[in-house]
């Protein structure tokens, strides 16, 4: 990572929030299923989540990997990147199991880690029910950060030095127009507002982006209809997404990426947009979508806010670039060193629970032990049960 690093290039701060995702192992049967299992879907935390935490954070067949909006695509920038710099600015806990694996997570990718320490502070931990080829998250919802940012100036100083400021899912409209003014001027600035401020807060992320134009605005089809119905109710029933994504880049941003899925991307600048489709690879070789939003995102801020390319150069190497990361599980599992060294097998062992390398079985060896182990595993249980 070190020779990405350059005193001439880009000092990236991200504002947001990271977590945990868990990842019990597949269910093989359908009675095993928990009666809300949704394909796809997201459902609510439940008060006996709480005592399978702890039971899933011991569980060496849970894998532990480390997430976040904005923490998905700080670790894109921080490993694939040219710049200066990459911070991450945020809420943690202080001495808890999460928080630790947050933090641990950001100093293996080379993040700088900004976040206040809050005793008995709560971020979000997901665990990701998979059975067959699809999944549903069931997650628990991290405490709010806005009381710990109430100082401007304790606000501003992390970002008082910012090339480019990044913020996604802060959930919460008030920190975000006050984090929005408090952006040197100089500065570029990004924003993936995520679901939960379209569904809550509509009307008020259109006042806030009407005053307060973005560089970069990453958002999908159904986020961007939302937000024109607050805008401009006309276009939000508009038959083609590339209307939607051109109208806001005229209202809200100066480029906006619209993900569209398996449809591919738009990328719309200064109300002219151009789609992009989806790359053709194995459906075999999907292992997890979960990130890849994240990861188009972090692609757009490096081609159009760090390089300053051409957009219509940008629009391939997004689609290429987030193949990558639904052929791993969790959010930028692709994004760890490569090179074997203490840390990153302390890392591995303690907090993602991947097998570490055989030494001495060659690489078809160091391929086939991991995967006679998951056969083994697999073979004595379905996993641990999600319905109790």
């Amino acid at each position: 990572m070190s020779e990405l690093r350059t005193e001439s290039g880009n000092t990236i701060v991200g504002f947001g929030a990271g977590s945990l995702d868990l990842y019990p192992p597949p269910i093989t049967k359908q009675r095993h299923l928990p009666p809300d299992y949704r394909a796809g879907g997201k459902v609510g935390w439940r008060e006996k989540d709480e005592t399978l935490l702890p039971k899933f954070m011991a569980d060496s067949r849970v894998e532990k990997h480390v997430g976040g909006n904005v923490v998905n695509a700080l670790a894109h920038l921080a490993t694939a990147a040219a710049c200066r710099e990459v911070r991450f600015v945020g809420v943690l806990g202080e001495d808890d199991f999460v928080s630790n694996a947050i933090s641990n997570d950001l100093k293996l990718l080379g993040i700088t880690d900004h976040a206040v320490r809050v005793p008995g502070y709560n971020p979000s931990v997901g665990i990701v029910v998979r059975y067959q080829n699809d999944r549903m998250i069931r997650g628990r919802p991290r405490d709010p950060m806005g009381p710990y940012w109430q100082d401007n100036n304790a606000l501003a100083m992390p970002f008082s030095d910012a090339d480019i400021a990044v913020a996604a899912s802060l959930k919460d409209p008030d920190l975000l127009a006050r984090w929005l003014n408090l952006i040197p001027g100089r500065a570029k600035v990004s924003l993936n507002p995520g679901s939960s401020e379209f569904d809550q807060h509509s009307n008020r992320l259109d006042a806030i982006l009407r005053e307060r134009k973005v560089d970069l605005l990453a958002l999908n089809e159904e986020e961007v209809r939302k937000l024109l119905k607050a805008g401009n109710p006309s276009l939000a029933d508009a038959e083609h997404p590339e209307v939607l994504a051109e109208w806001a880049s005229k209202m809200y941003a100066r480029h906006v990426l619209c993900t569209l899925g398996k449809d591919g991307l738009i990328l719309a600048n200064n109300g002219e947009a151009m789609r992009f489709m989806s790359q053709t690879i194995d459906p075999k070789t999907i292992v997890d979508t979960l990130g890849a939003g994240d990861r188009a995102h972090a692609i757009a801020i490096d081609e159009l806010l760090n390089k300053e390319r051409d957009p219509q150069e940008v629009g391939e190497a997004i689609t290429k670039g987030t193949i990558a990361v639904i052929q791993v599980v969790g959010g930028h599992s692709d994004c760890y060193p490569n090179s074997a060294n203490d840390g990153y097998e302390t890392h591995r062992r303690e907090h993602t629970n991947r097998p570490s390398r055989a030494p001495g079985l060659g690489p078809l060896g160091q391929y086939l032990l991991p995967q006679a182990g998951r056969l083994f595993l697999r073979g004595l249980s379905a996993g641990p049960n999600l319905t109790r």
